[in-house]
């Protein structure tokens, strides 16, 4: 919705009122209309902003048709009501000003313009004006959008136009600090509530663990985790309030909660050795509790400390895969393999003993939680370009090849992926144990020429053929 100053005529000006042309002409006769913008051949026009403004001062039960940006401002401060919950996703807070009520809307799930049209839904019947509360800022606060419930399209008011027009401060949740309850339970008479910030994922399911394990490593990791994640939300919501504060005038706002202080912590503070035998341990676990941290680490970081990195699933019936099958054994189902097999469709449910690799088969497919490292003592002796790509140590021993966390390997194009695998196989020529390399490393460019060739499925790769690639970058 946009109002600009196009030009209207007395025609258009009756259009725009929705009332009879006759109408209009007896306002001018008496002066009660807007007094026009100016004159054309003679004819007097109006701007659609001059029309809606008298319209706003002349007409207050008009209010639900017309932007509040045109609205007078308050007189006085409007009354302040009881709160509303809006399906789930949000709250309206609300307003009764001489325009109607005017309601201001706070949401927790989604930003799109889906949420104002819920709320568009639920409070049109009664509301003079619905406004939104977005994720970003302007130069004068939060940034706003609002809709006519008795006219079409999404207009954009500024917070201090909000603000004048319920005739004071606007309580003002910072992100992390904007729950239902909480909203709910404001009053303009109430001071700053001070309140845990709200944490994405919820760490709750690690304190339970924590609190069901023995003391040791694997507690502390747990309890490092949910502090981790909630520390950032706290900091994630002081760093939403400094927005408010640096863009908005203080007489627009009042600071209606603030998360209160947290600990900080680090995922350093736990050594990686011991953060990765946690997960190891509670992956094997077969309770759900076990599949709702599983849960939370990957949401958080995309499991950056399992020793799973991905899942893949390929072909059981290619010469590296039958061989890597003759030394895997039968499991129970635990943590992890629920993961890979929600459904419990998995015919077998597997596990590699020298790597603790879980699999599930289904039929001539396997699914393995590919580790971030191989378990393994002897240097790489090859690499198979395969689907998936292996890799063989100097004792034999065949692995599926490491995978980062976040991005895959490949081979034969000029992508992200044979980067990706150029960078680990620098780092397996050095050590076999080291961890898929940084996105940002810059591999040795014989290494890209090597890995982007056309290579055809079953091409084995010598260590001395991947050295002088190296070697040559």
């Amino acid at each position: 919705m946009q109002h600009d100053s196009k030009r209207l005529d007395a025609e258009g000006c009756a259009r725009l009122l929705q009332v009879t042309v006759e109408e209009l002409h007896s306002w001018i006769r008496q002066r009660q209309f807007a007094d026009p913008s100016g004159t054309h051949d003679g004819r007097p026009y109006w701007s659609e902003k001059r029309v809606l403004t008298w319209l706003a001062r002349w007409d207050p039960s008009s209010g639900a048709r017309i932007p509040i940006t045109f609205w007078p401002p308050a007189s006085q401060p409007a009354e302040y009501l009881e709160a509303e919950e809006i399906d789930q996703v949000g709250v309206a807070v609300r307003w009764r000003t001489a325009h109607g009520l005017l309601y201001l809307f706070w949401h927790h799930r989604g930003w799109g313009h889906h949420t104002l049209d819920r709320a568009q839904r639920r409070l049109q019947d009664h509301a003079a004006a619905i406004v939104k509360v977005d994720p970003d800022f302007s130069h004068h606060g939060p940034s706003l959008s609002a809709i006519c419930p008795s006219a079409p399209g999404t207009y954009y008011p500024s917070w201090p136009q909000l603000a004048q027009v319920i005739g004071g401060p606007i309580p003002f949740w910072p992100a992390g600090a904007r729950t239902n309850e909480l909203i709910k339970r404001w009053r303009p008479e109430m001071g700053t509530a001070v309140t845990l910030a709200v944490a994405e994922p919820d760490p709750v399911p690690l304190l339970r663990m924590a609190a069901v394990v023995e003391p040791g490593f694997i507690r502390d990791t747990l309890i490092n985790m949910a502090q981790v994640i909630q520390h950032q939300a706290t900091e994630a919501a002081r760093d939403n309030l400094r927005h408010v504060q640096r863009t908005a005038d203080p007489s627009t706002y009042v600071i209606a909660a603030e998360p209160m202080e947290t600990p900080a912590a680090g995922r350093d503070d736990i050594p990686e050795d011991m953060r990765r035998a946690t997960w190891l341990e509670v992956l094997r676990r077969t309770d759900i509790l076990a599949q709702d941290c599983l849960r939370v680490a990957r949401l958080w970081n995309g499991g950056k400390d399992l020793p799973a990195s991905r899942a893949l699933t390929f072909n059981a019936d290619t010469p590296q895969a039958r061989e890597w099958n003759t030394r895997l054994t039968r499991c129970p189902r635990n943590a992890l393999i629920d993961i890979l097999d929600p459904h419990h469709e998995a015919t077998e449910t597997l596990v590699d003993p020298l790597t603790d690799t879980f699999v599930v088969r289904k039929g001539e497919t396997l699914t393995a939680a590919v580790p971030v490292r191989l378990a393994a003592s002897a240097p790489l002796a090859e690499l198979i370009l395969a689907d998936p790509i292996w890799v063989r140590t100097a004792d034999g021993v065949l692995y599926p090849a490491p995978q980062h966390p976040v991005s895959g390997i490949g081979w034969g194009y000029p992508g992200s992926g044979a980067s990706v695998l150029a960078r680990l196989i620098n780092h397996l020529l050095k050590d076999i144990t080291a961890a898929p390399a940084s996105p940002s490393e810059t591999p040795p460019a014989g290494l890209i020429s090597l890995v982007t060739k056309a290579w055809p499925p079953g091409t084995v790769l010598t260590r001395e053929q991947l050295q002088q690639a190296c070697d040559t970058g």
